[in-house]
């Protein structure tokens, strides 16, 4: 297998960086063309496909948001039981969805897979918040469960 260029070598260590940050799970392609410094996405694509080729990075496939390295991480989903059924159902989406989508889901997602309007959504959240089970800032995909543990998995390849 050829060695990386150092562009390249630049970009893995750029995205293994950036996963780390984010508690090991997968990274936004906009994200990392802003940390790169790249104005146009193109050259970004290219080299992630070459990362992808020499098994670097996880294949992107039709959604280049979720960059990942070959072995991320899962949440295990604890038994939540003790909680309000609709308070369960919120943190088991969460959860569910980070593990889909290897990033943290946003608002939006998580209405559409409890089927409850934005507002309510939100509203429920709050509440979790209010109990210390749920985090999020401002900043796009971070709602988070509190004090769950990721486990390794293995990558395809």
């Amino acid at each position: 297998m050829k060695s990386l260029t150092p562009r390249q070598q630049e970009c893995l260590n750029t995205i293994e960086r950036m996963i780390q940050d984010n508690d090991g799970f997968s990274i936004g392609f906009r994200d990392l063309q802003r940390e790169l410094g790249y104005s146009s996405p193109s050259p970004l694509t290219w080299l992630l496909k070459k990362l992808a080729e020499a098994n670097k990075i996880a294949p992107l496939g039709k959604r280049r948001n979720a960059i990942q390295l070959p072995n991320s991480k899962i949440l295990e989903c604890p038994d939540f039981s003790g909680l309000k059924p609709k308070h369960a159902a919120a943190l088991t989406a969460i959860v569910q969805l980070t593990n889909d989508r290897g990033m943290a889901p946003t608002l939006r997602e998580i209405a559409t897979q409890l089927d409850l309007s934005r507002g309510g959504t939100q509203g429920r959240l709050e509440r979790l918040r209010g109990m210390g089970l749920v985090s999020w800032s401002r900043v796009p995909r971070s709602i988070r469960v509190i004090g769950l543990s990721a486990v390794e998995t293995e990558g395809e390849g």
